[in-house]
């Protein structure tokens, strides 16, 4: 899979060790002040990512695997084991 840029831009590291994500590219990313993103290094390229963006996208990618059993509870899978087990005792 080939991807595309959409947006380059530059910045710099501070003193600190920080960097500041231009304004553009929050809005982008839809990110608001004190909300957590998450980096990660992929050969060599540091990639920034909307955490819930993050979390949505994990949960498709789960729900593509396990099929129909992504959309059953695990709580409520767990509860009636649960239940079965005492109706057993």
């Amino acid at each position: 899979m080939v991807e595309t840029a959409t947006k380059i831009t530059k910045t710099q590291v501070d003193k600190h060790g920080r960097i500041v994500i231009p304004a553009d590219i929050r809005e982008e990313l839809d990110l608001q002040p004190g909300e957590q993103v998450v980096l990660r290094i992929v050969d060599g390229t540091l990639q920034i990512e909307n955490r819930k963006h993050m979390i949505s996208r994990t949960r498709g990618i789960v729900r593509r695997f396990l099929g129909d059993l992504g959309s059953r509870s695990l709580v409520d899978e767990f509860i009636e084991e649960k239940r079965a087990e005492a109706a057993r005792e």
